[in-house]
Parts: C-alpha cells; sequence; structure tokens
C-alpha cells in the first residue's frame, strides 16, 4: 500500500495531509487518486465512510494547480471554474465546501459554494472569480441560465452520490450541464451503492463518455464493525419503546430516522417533551437553509441526538454517532444502506436499531431482496436466522405504555350499576338459601 507523500507530489497538500494527522491512505484512495492524476474518468463504488471525500478533493487540487502552471487553466476570467462538484444535498455540498477551504489555505485557490436556498447575492459573487465550484445541480443549472457561471474552461465534473443524481430526478440537469462544457473534461462519479444500470445511464447521461470501473472490496454495503439489533413493535408502542430505547442508550450520539416531515416534527417534540435535560436537533427538506446548519452545526459539534428523514442519510460524515435507529424502515432499500452507513465510521464499531412491524413485511422483502442480489454485500437480512430480538426491551417498553395508560384520567367518572344475570342454577341456589 502507498503512502500519501508517494501518491500526492503536490508539497502543499502533503503539508496539509500532515496537518490533519492523516496516517495511510485509504483503500479507496489508493485506488482512485491514482487513476484521476492520470486524468482517467472513473466511477468509483467504495462503502461509506472509508474516505471517498479526500479521493477526489485532493487530486482535483493538484490537477488545478498543474493546470495554472501548464496556463490552460486563466484564473483571472470571472465566473469560470476550473472544476465542479456537484453533491445533492446542501449537507453534503457544505460538507465537501469546508475540506476545501480548509486546504485552500495551503494550497491558494478560490472554492464557492452554490446550493439551494441560497441568495441571488452569493450568485454574482461568483463574478469575481472562483476556480473550484461545490454545487447542487439546479443551481448550476439556473447560474449557467442567467450567464453567472461561464463553462468554457471546465476541466473536470465530480458527482458525489451519483446513484442519487443519476436518478431520473437529476438525470435531465446533468445531461444538461454535461452539454454546456466546451473542451475535453474529466468525470469522476463515486457512489456507496451500485445500482445495476448506473453505468448504462451514466453512458446516456455523459454521451458516451469512457469511464473505468473502480469497485472497491466492501463496496455497496454496511460494514462489518456494525452490529444490527430488530426490536419488533406495534406501531402504537413506538413512541413508548423510543422512550425506552433512549433511557438504555445514555447520552450516546445517535440517529432516529423516521419517512415523513411530518413525523421528524412529532418525535422531536415527543422526545423535548420527555428528556428536558437531553439536547435534541431535527433535520428535513421543510427546513430553511438556516435552521438546518444551525441544526447541523450541533449535531456534528455536541453529544446530540438527531432525528432526521432521509436528507441526512447520504454523505453526511459526523464522528461520534454510536447508534442509528430506524424509527420507521425506509421506504426504499438503498436508504436503509445509507442510514446504517452514519455510524461505524472510520473502524470505529457502531450498533443500527429497527423497530420492527407486521405492517413492514413488504418493506423488509425489498431491503432483503436488495441485499441479497448485491454480491459483495455481506448483512444479515432483516428478519433472518441471525436476526437479534429484543424481548426484554419490548416488556419494558409495554409496562412504561401500560402505566401511562394508568395515569390517564377520564373528565366524568361514570358509575357502573353492577348488576348478576339470574341464570337457572342461580335461581335454584337462592332457593336453597332460604
Amino acid at each position: 500500500m502507498a503512502r500519501f507523500d508517494q501518491l500526492i507530489q503536490l508539497k502543499a497538500l502533503q503539508e496539509y495531509i500532515k496537518e490533519e494527522g492523516f496516517k495511510e491512505p485509504t483503500d479507496v484512495q489508493n485506488k482512485a487518486i491514482p487513476e484521476l492524476l492520470k486524468g482517467e474518468s472513473i466511477v468509483c463504488t467504495a462503502q461509506t465512510g472509508t474516505g471517498k471525500t479526500l479521493a477526489y478533493v485532493l487530486p482535483l487540487v493538484q490537477l488545478l494547480k498543474k493546470a495554472e502552471a501548464d496556463k490552460t487553466f486563466d484564473p483571472s476570467l470571472a465566473s469560470a471554474p476550473a472544476a465542479i462538484i456537484l453533491c445533492p444535498t446542501r449537507e453534503l455540498a457544505s460538507q465537501v465546501f469546508g475540506i476545501l477551504k480548509r486546504i485552500s489555505h495551503f494550497a491558494k485557490f478560490r472554492v464557492r459554494l452554490l446550493s439551494g436556498g441560497d441568495s441571488s447575492a452569493k450568485t454574482t459573487q461568483m463574478r469575481t472569480g472562483l476556480d473550484v465550484l461545490v454545487a447542487a445541480p439546479s443551481r448550476v443549472r439556473q447560474a449557467i441560465d442567467k450567464g453567472d457561471l461561464n463553462m468554457k474552461q471546465v476541466k473536470m465534473l465530480y458527482i458525489d452520490e451519483a446513484d442519487q443524481m443519476l436518478d431520473l430526478g437529476f438525470a435531465k440537469e446533468l445531461k444538461k450541464i454535461y452539454e454546456k462544457i466546451e473542451g475535453p473534461c474529466q468525470l469522476a462519479l463515486f457512489t456507496a451503492t451500485r445500482p445495476a444500470d448506473l453505468n448504462q445511464i451514466a453512458m446516456d447521461v455523459f454521451d458516451g463518455a469512457p469511464l473505468t470501473d473502480l469497485v472497491i472490496e466492501g463496496a455497496h454495503g454496511v460494514k462489518l464493525n456494525i452490529e444490527t439489533f430488530n426490536i419488533t413493535c406495534s406501531q402504537g408502542e413506538k413512541p413508548y419503546m423510543l422512550e425506552l430505547f433512549l433511557k438504555e442508550q445514555g447520552g450516546m450520539k445517535g440517529i432516529i430516522f423516521v419517512n415523513r416531515k411530518e413525523s421528524v416534527e412529532e418525535v422531536h417534540n415527543l422526545l423535548m417533551e420527555k428528556f428536558p435535560k437531553r439536547s435534541f436537533a431535527k433535520l428535513h427538506g421543510d427546513m430553511d437553509k438556516k435552521d438546518r446548519e444551525k441544526q447541523n452545526a450541533e449535531f456534528r459539534d455536541k453529544n446530540v441526538t438527531l432525528v432526521a428523514s432521509d436528507i441526512a442519510a447520504r454523505g453526511i460524515d459526523v464522528k461520534g454517532v454510536v447508534w442509528v435507529l430506524n424509527y420507521d424502515l425506509p421506504f426504499e432499500s438503498v436508504y436503509y444502506l445509507h442510514r446504517c452507513g452514519r455510524t461505524g465510521r472510520s473502524g470505529v464499531p457502531g450498533r443500527v436499531f429497527n423497530f420492527v412491524n407486521s405492517r413492514d413485511q413488504g418493506l423488509i422483502s425489498k431491503i432483503n431482496k436488495s441485499i441479497s442480489e448485491q454480491t459483495l454485500l455481506q448483512l444479515d437480512p432483516i428478519a433472518g436466522d441471525k436476526t437479534r430480538a429484543k424481548i426484554a426491551v419490548k416488556k419494558k417498553a409495554t409496562q412504561i405504555k401500560k402505566k401511562a395508560d394508568a395515569k390517564k384520567v377520564p373528565e366524568k367518572k361514570k358509575y357502573v350499576v353492577k348488576t348478576t344475570k339470574k341464570t337457572p342454577r342461580y335461581k335454584k341456589k337462592q332457593q336453597k338459601k332460604k
């Protein structure tokens, strides 16, 4: 396995790596960095938490500085970046931008962030000059249409979470962006899961551009240092089970995933009421940009439990997440893998808990089918023989529910007159007594 100084030649990047304390490259970095530095276009599949972001930002910066030295890129040209990184969510875009911003203090280049919810003033800031743009695809399209972004010098187009970006909702956007690039352009698609038709869709979107396939061992699935627990409970028992669950987990950092935006608010409010001394954050798609950034920062920097929809399932790398709870199993099986990938990162053990009931059988079948069809996935099925059930937890949760029901006071006390049904046997007994 190569060392960082053998993979990366740019001194400024070596200083950054030393400052950050990175010791050895991960598998994905060892395989992807040399290919990108050779100018190859790639599709790289690697599991979450393996250092995919550094695998593309380090070679991107070295290629950028080389283009400057060779005078094939003119930094003085307004609104004309050399590289664009596309991300599906604001949170992931902000995370990638933060890494590049830190690197820019060593390598001296200009990076801008453009994501959903940004004001038009931020778009016009690009006219002052930029070298690297991190953005959501819809914002890039808008900037091109308004004349705020010049694609003339784009030499690198890198796409994070490529499987989601190439879904029908993003494929059209990506195709139109790619068509605006005037000269030769290196493509890099990074993903944690690999749909069977990913390569075909990529060929269609990028007009048949040749792509080298890189599959890192252990990709497609949840890492082996994640332990899974399935807790059987009815839909009505979930709030009580959640209360007990959090009492058992103590103050350890974790994420509670639900399927609906409304459920995020309901569960968050319930936890604030039941645990007033603990800290909770929330994330869902209807929150405005500032509020989402504030909540995300609190979760990242403090010992906080996060309640989230699937917006937080992809690409967000927060250190110290000890557990993930699927309060609701996701409707799409691919999100199960992404949710689980928030814990057990960087070799630190993690735990995944699933609330399951009879209504979930359809979802469980989809998830298990997806698991069985991916040859590199090493994960037990949700309802498999190796599933570990927490019977004691369910009993305690039922006790909590009974106590809660016992505390309910009716508005009006109803007095019921007890009557005895006078059967023939009863009448005989009464006659004997006389």
